[in-house]
């Protein structure tokens, strides 16, 4: 179960420092896209919180080819309650482990 809220801003022109934007001509529908999206997420065991900031160039290169650079995209991942983790999911773990020693022995 988890909230997540995403908000982007797409830009019809390439805004790139160094000149960048000068490197596509406006004929080929340069954008630019800015996101920024948080998510939480709240189960038994697995409580997380998540920031994400990506920013990607997209441009139409011909009509049959389209060209996307991301440029940054990152995660920022907090996990909340980590000891119950592994309370929870303990006796997954053992049966695992328990088959690989077996298949070990074979």
């Amino acid at each position: 179960m988890g909230n997540w809220r995403d908000a982007s801003l797409e830009i019809p022109r390439l805004i790139a420092p160094f000149g960048l934007s000068k490197l596509v001509p406006k004929r080929m529908s340069p954008r630019t896209l800015f996101s920024l999206g948080l998510s939480l997420q709240k189960n038994i065991g697995l409580d997380r919180q998540t920031f994400t900031f990506l920013s990607d160039y997209k441009w139409e290169y011909t009509k049959k080819k389209t060209i996307q650079l991301e440029i940054f995209n990152t995660q920022y991942i907090q996990n909340l309650n980590i000891n119950r983790f592994f309370n929870i999911y303990r006796s997954e773990f053992t049966n695992l482990n328990n088959v690989a020693k077996f298949m070990i022995c074979k």
